[in-house]
């Protein structure tokens, strides 16, 4: 069962999620084979991509995920409909895949923070 976390993108900024992966009983899980990736939509049935996660399994046998957007995707992030807290609502999920395997490791809704600060060069 995937873990639910809200996150916060700041527009224009490179986001990144650390994730280590651990069993029923919290014993980190070898990686080692698996690939990770992560989508961020308007809702699950969307065919829309919002962002992509860019992800890495750096060490495998230590169960760590990291998924970044990088700011210059994050920029093109629509912050014009629904909000809350006047952050834009979206939804994500990361997944690890390990040929036909494949393990929702974590989602929930992922608010986006509109950037305020604007310099015309």
């Amino acid at each position: 069962m995937a873990s639910k976390k809200d996150i916060t993108v700041d527009k224009g900024a490179t986001f990144e999620i650390q994730i280590i992966y651990k069993d029923a009983q919290s014993v980190v899980v070898d990686l080692t084979g698996y690939t990770a990736r992560g989508q961020v939509r308007s809702n699950a049935n969307s065919a829309v991509v919002i962002a992509e996660f860019d992800c890495t399994i750096p060490t495998p046998t230590n169960g760590t995920v990291i998924c970044t957007i990088p700011g210059s995707e994050t920029k093109l992030i629509p912050t014009t409909g629904a909000t809350y807290a006047d952050k834009e609502i979206y939804y994500y999920d990361i997944e690890l895949v390990n040929g036909a395997e494949v393990i929702r490791l974590i989602n929930g809704a992922c608010y986006v923070s509109p950037v305020i600060t604007k310099i015309t060069l």
